[in-house]
């Protein structure tokens, strides 16, 4: 293809334009939210994401787009796009949505950046999961005007539709905050709350529209009158900037993008510092917005995508809260955070010293960011990783013992068995990592994997197998000379112990179970915790790590190496330290736990 159609397709496919966009800051960039709920079959949303996909890049778009099929389907998006380019917006999304009555609602200022890293268009639900049942019933939608004055009456049922985050730093004046994190735990609330009240007017606002249509809906099948305000707060804020009455929405307007929100008054209406904050998947820099007055925004990537950010309250006022204070809410509020390393840099990228961040020279309206001090991996991986790295370690030293003896020597009957029985128990602890397990979302830095990586390669991999599989050990050589009766007892040890391993395994997962649903009192979900019983938790805490060395030993007794007693040596010791982290938590944790109950060996230890 000649270099001028090469230019030309990219040209067309938005390349150079996006190139454009991403790179220049002097672009004024408005920003729209809109939505439509419509009954869109999944070849429908198919062909609007296509057509979406191929108009939008090309005008400097980005932002958030989600579609989704029927039922409760059709389309939301949170855009921003150069001011210059707003006509064709306009244009392209009725054109590739099909929707001539698509209203899109502008932010209240243009800003000189753009809102959001890139364009993300995928099919997802509209709201959270459990809606099925809501068909796209029309409600009563009031114009802002009409709305300003229908909520200033004095018996008025008015209800905030959004999280409690974002009623804390604005709202309007008599509406009532729905405690929840979630849209659909909010309903249930709403439901109750509503319970003997379904001959009354039911007034309803968020954002942008999308959650008190859903909501209208939900109620309205349920015998309610529902009245929502037509195009949320952002519609009421552009209405009240060019009225001379007095704003019934006091504070700002919470918005999910790169601004945190809107301001539609000047009033402050939390007595105390809001964290909000979001967890990371990828240990880089991530962006720390402060609003040193009232707020105080942690914006990152998500191990969940789209996840709603969490709240943590401080008492004192925002200029005295300290480096170390600020770490422990991320760590508490970011399980995967919790023995991570990292470091709070100002703009300049200078680090924040310890003490108060007002002492660093952090002021109101600074923009700080997070340095994660190593590159972090989830637990799981890291032990699959660390077990499957072992198994071609002895594959290596058996199969091809010129690289690492020096030398060809025929095996003798005891090196095939051990063979065969560290890689079965090595790819027994892999099924178990994969398939018994359950996932976790818990994140380790790179250095206590390393350390693991050295006990596992070095220890169990590299010396064990070096020493087992060498030419000392060969078949025309007395030491390796071994009567069946001897051989075959320490396999069935072996099998014995490792069976009763994965038995006990399949009762830990059984017996915790995922996590309830129920919250406690510190608003976390409870963990289904009962008292282990059967196949040797009667006798010890820990019996799945008593198998393990049992496992081993039985290795050990048919090799006669001094390598595998070495091993065998610090596999102990490091089951003995888990096993009795284990038991305090059990003694600690379930009341009836028994109290003669060992933690790794019967009637031992």
């Amino acid at each position: 293809m000649p270099w001028w159609r090469v230019g030309r397709e990219r040209l067309l496919n938005g390349h150079w334009t996006r190139c454009f966009h991403s790179s220049t800051s002097w672009h004024h960039h408005r920003i729209f939210s809109f939505y439509s709920l419509q009954n869109w079959s999944p070849k429908t949303v198919e062909q609007v994401s296509a057509s979406l996909r191929d108009r939008l890049p090309r005008l400097g778009v980005v932002g958030r787009i989600y579609l989704a099929p029927h039922p409760l389907g059709g389309i939301n998006a949170q855009v921003s796009v150069p001011v210059s380019n707003v006509d064709e917006l306009h244009r392209d999304l009725t054109i590739a949505t099909r929707l001539d009555s698509l209203h899109l609602n502008p932010s209240l200022e243009d800003i000189a950046e753009p809102a959001f890293p890139k364009l993300v268009i995928k099919k997802k639900k509209l709201v959270a999961d459990g809606f099925d049942e809501i068909s796209c019933n029309p409600i009563t939608h009031l114009k802002p005007q009409e709305w300003h004055q229908a909520i200033q009456q004095d018996d008025i049922l008015l209800y905030d539709m959004r999280n409690h985050y974002e009623y804390e730093i604005g709202r309007f004046d008599k509406a009532k905050k729905i405690d929840s994190d979630t849209f659909r735990q909010g309903l249930d609330m709403l439901c109750h709350d509503l319970r003997d009240k379904k001959h009354h007017d039911v007034y309803m606002y968020c954002t942008g529209g999308i959650r008190c249509s859903i909501a209208g809906t939900y109620l309205k099948q349920r015998g309610y009158n529902p009245i929502m305000l037509e195009g949320g707060i952002t519609a009421y804020g552009h209405w009240i900037k060019g009225q001379r009455a007095n704003s019934l929405f006091k504070g700002k307007n919470f918005t999910f993008d790169k601004r945190r929100g809107e301001r539609i008054t000047h009033d402050v209406l939390v007595s105390h510092t809001l964290l909000l904050v979001k967890a990371p998947i990828v240990p880089r820099l991530h962006f720390l917005a402060f609003q040193f007055r009232m707020q105080l925004h942690v914006d990152y990537n998500c191990i969940r995508k789209d996840r709603e950010p969490l709240v943590v309250e401080f008492p004192q006022e925002a200029d005295t809260i300290t480096n170390a204070q600020l770490k422990r809410a991320i760590r508490k509020q970011i399980p995967s955070l919790a023995r991570a390393r990292f470091s709070l840099l100002t703009q300049d990228k200078k680090r924040v010293r310890r003490g108060s961040l007002a002492s660093s020279g952090v002021a109101d309206g600074d923009t700080l960011y997070v340095e994660l001090a190593a590159w972090c991996i989830d637990r799981q991986t890291a032990d699959f990783v660390l077990c499957a790295v072992n198994i071609p370690i002895h594959l290596v030293c058996y199969f091809i013992p010129s690289i690492v003896y020096i030398d060809q020597f025929e095996h003798s009957r005891m090196q095939q068995l051990a063979l065969t029985l560290i890689v079965l128990h090595y790819t027994k602890r892999l099924a178990e990592i994969a398939l018994v397990h359950r996932p976790t979302t818990r994140r380790v830095t790179l250095y206590p994997v390393l350390i693991d990586a050295v006990r596992f390669w070095v220890l169990g991999g590299l010396s064990k197998a070096y020493w087992v599989y060498g030419p000392w050990f060969a078949a025309d050589k007395a030491s390796a000379s071994r009567s069946e009766v001897y051989a075959v007892g320490c396999a069935a040890v072996w099998a014995w112990a490792e069976f009763s391993s994965l038995v006990t395994h399949l009762i830990l997962r059984n017996l915790n179970g995922p996590p309830s649903k129920t919250k406690g009192k510190s608003g976390k979900a409870n963990s289904v915790k009962r008292l282990p019983r059967g196949y040797g938790f009667d006798l010890v805490s820990c019996p799945h790590y008593f198998f393990e060395i049992v496992s081993w030993s039985s290795i050990w007794v048919l090799t006669q190496s001094f390598a595998v007693l070495l091993f065998v040596f610090a596999v102990t010791l490091h089951m003995h330290q888990l096993a009795v982290d284990k038991h305090i938590e059990y003694l600690t944790k379930l009341k009836r736990y028994p109290r003669d109950r060992k933690a790794l060996i019967p009637f031992i230890l």
